[in-house]
C-alpha cells in the first residue's frame, strides 16, 4: 500500500484502549482538540456542549501487502493496523460505565448463556442406546471415551461448519448432522451419563486470529472443543470436527497455544494445545538390488497422530484402494506387489502399513545409481522465497525415524557413499540425522527428523530455509555401485 492514512476524534467521555499491531508500525500524532456538539432534547429543544476530544492521525506509507500463505494460519494477525476498543464512558453528572471484562467474567457470561451454559447441562439424547455399549467392561476410560465417540459418529455426521453455541442441538439430533458445537454438546451429554468428567476449551480457530489476553472479548470466541478426564490428574481433548483423528489429534486448525478451559466449579484456566498428541512415523525397509538396477523389497511403517490422519484423509478421497495405490506409486516412484493395513478404519491413535515393492535404479555401463532412503522424505526445499516478511508457521510437530537395510549385488561393490550429517537448528528445536555405513554387502541407513518449533520468526528464515536445504539435498543424494 503506497499511502494510508486514519484520521479520529474521540470526545473525552468516551474511554478507549488503543492496540497498534504489526511490524510496519504507523507514524502516529496524537493532540488535544476542541469539539462543540449541538444536541436534541425533548421537545424540539437544543443545546451546545463543549468539551475536549482526542486527535489522532496514523498515517502508513509504503506498507508491504500480505498475500495468500501456506505458512500462516490468519494473515490480519500480522497486518500493519489500529484497533480500539471501548473500554467505559464517563459522562458529565454521572458515575463511569465501564465496558470492559476481565477473562473470568466472561467464563460467567458463557456459563449462565441459555445456548452456552444450558447446554452443559442438556439430557444425553442417547441415553438408552448408549446401554448397548456395555461401558462397565471396557478396561479403561480412554476405551470408554473412545466408544462413545464412536457411537456418537454414527449417529451424527459433522456438516463443515464451527460453532460455539447450540442452539440448533435439536435440529443436529433430528437431523443427523450438526456443526462442531452442535455434536461436542451431545458428546459432552454422553460422558456425563458415563461418569466422565469432561469441560468445553473455547478459543479462536487458527485461521480467525489469535486469542489476546490483554484485551478480553467475547466476541472473539468463535468455537470450542471438548477436554476430558481420561485419568484423575490429565485429559484428553476431542472435537465433533474430528474424521480421521482421534483424541489429542486434533484438526490442526483448532490446535490454538491459547484455549479457555471452563469448568463450573474450578473457574476457568488457559491451555496450549498447540503440540497436543504424538505425531511420528517409524519405518523400516528392507530391500535388495539386482544387477539390472531392479530394487525389490518390503516396508513396514507405523504412521501416529496426525501422520495417521492425513493417510487417512488421503485413502478416504480416492475412488478406491486401487486409486490410493496409483498415486502412492506415482508419488515414491515404486511398483506396488502388496498392500496392506491395519487399523485403518477404527478410531485409532495409530495405523500400520505393509507393503511389498519394486523400484528401478538407474544403471550406466558397469555403474548402479541408487538412492538409498528409497523412500524419501524430501525431494526438494519447500521455501524457496529469497526473503520473508511474515513468520512461518507449522501446523504440529513432526518426529519422522527410517532405517533402511539395502542389500548391494554379488560382484558389485560401493563405489560412492553418502557423508553421514547431524544438523539441528541453533535454538536446537530442529534435528535431522543421517547416519550410513556398510556391513559386507549390506548398508544401512538411519534417519532421523524431528521439528518442534512451530513459530519461526521472519528473521529466522534464512537459516529454516538453509536447513531444509541441506535436509533435500542428503534426501537426494546417492549410492554408486561398480561391477568388480
Amino acid at each position: 500500500m503506497i499511502f494510508t492514512q486514519y484520521d479520529i476524534t474521540i470526545p473525552e467521555y468516551f474511554k478507549f484502549n488503543l492496540d497498534m499491531r504489526g511490524p510496519h508500525p504507523m507514524a502516529s500524532k496524537d493532540e488535544t482538540s476542541s469539539l462543540t456538539f449541538l444536541l436534541s432534547l425533548p421537545g424540539g429543544q437544543t443545546e451546545m456542549l463543549s468539551c475536549n476530544g482526542r486527535h489522532m492521525i496514523f498515517t502508513g506509507e509504503h506498507l508491504p501487502a500480505l498475500r495468500p500463505d501456506n505458512y500462516v494460519w490468519c494473515a490480519n494477525d500480522y497486518m500493519s493496523s489500529v484497533y480500539f476498543e471501548l473500554r467505559g464512558v464517563d459522562f458529565p453528572g454521572s458515575f463511569y460505565r465501564s465496558f470492559t471484562h476481565t477473562w473470568e467474567e466472561i467464563d460467567q457470561m458463557l456459563l449462565q448463556d441459555e445456548d452456552f451454559g444450558a447446554m452443559l447441562k442438556m439430557r444425553n439424547p442417547y441415553r438408552d442406546e448408549m446401554a448397548s455399549l456395555s461401558l462397565d467392561q471396557l478396561p479403561d476410560r480412554q476405551n470408554r471415551i473412545a466408544a462413545i465417540y464412536t457411537f456418537l459418529k454414527q449417529k451424527i455426521s459433522w456438516n463443515g461448519q464451527y460453532g460455539l453455541y447450540g442452539n440448533e442441538v435439536k435440529k443436529a439430533v433430528k437431523n443427523g448432522t450438526g456443526s462442531n458445537a452442535d455434536i461436542n454438546f451431545i458428546l459432552m451429554s454422553m460422558l456425563r451419563d458415563a461418569q466422565i468428567p469432561c469441560y468445553p476449551a473455547v478459543m479462536s480457530r487458527k485461521d480467525r486470529g489469535i486469542l489476546p489476553y490483554s484485551y478480553p472479548s467475547i466476541q472473539k470466541l468463535n468455537t470450542f472443543i471438548v477436554g476430558i478426564a481420561d485419568t484423575d490428574s490429565t485429559l484428553v481433548f476431542l472435537d465433533g470436527s474430528v474424521i480421521n483423528g482421534y483424541m489429542n489429534t486434533l484438526p490442526p486448525v483448532l490446535m490454538v497455544n491459547r484455549a479457555r478451559l471452563i469448568s463450573e466449579t474450578a473457574g476457568g484456566r488457559w491451555m496450549n494445545l498447540s503440540k497436543l498428541g504424538k505425531n511420528q512415523i517409524r519405518a523400516t525397509v528392507r530391500a535388495q538390488i539386482h544387477p539390472d538396477g531392479q530394487i525389490t523389497g518390503d516396508r513396514n511403517a507405523v504412521y501416529m497422530g496426525q501422520y495417521a490422519a492425513n493417510l487417512r484423509r488421503r485413502y478416504y478421497a480416492a475412488k478406491d484402494s486401487t486409486e490410493y495405490i496409483n498415486q502412492l506409486e506415482t508419488e515414491e516412484n515404486i511398483k506396488v506387489k502388496k498392500f496392506e493395513t491395519r487399523e485403518l478404519n477404527v478410531f485409532s491413535p495409530r495405523i500400520t502399513e505393509f507393503l511389498d515393492f519394486e523400484k528401478q535404479a538407474t544403471v550406466n555401463d558397469d555403474l548402479i545409481y541408487v538412492s538409498p532412503m528409497i523412500f524419501l522424505h524430501v525431494s526438494k526445499c519447500p521455501f524457496i522465497q529469497t526473503e520473508r516478511q511474515l513468520p512461518l508457521e507449522m501446523p504440529y510437530t513432526e518426529h519422522i525415524l527410517q532405517a533402511t537395510m539395502l542389500t548391494i549385488p554379488e560382484g558389485y561393490a560401493v563405489e560412492e557413499l553418502p557423508k553421514p550429517l547431524n544438523l539441528k537448528t541453533e535454538d536446537g528445536q530442529d534435528i535431522v540425522r543421517y547416519n550410513i555405513s556398510q556391513s559386507g554387502n549390506t548398508i544401512n541407513v538411519t534417519y532421523t527428523f524431528i521439528a518442534n518449533k512451530l513459530l519461526h520468526l521472519a528473521t529466522e528464515y534464512p537459516t529454516v530455509k538453509m536447513f531444509w536445504e541441506n535436509v533435500a539435498e542428503k534426501n537426494n543424494e546417492l549410492i554408486v555401485l561398480k561391477k568388480q
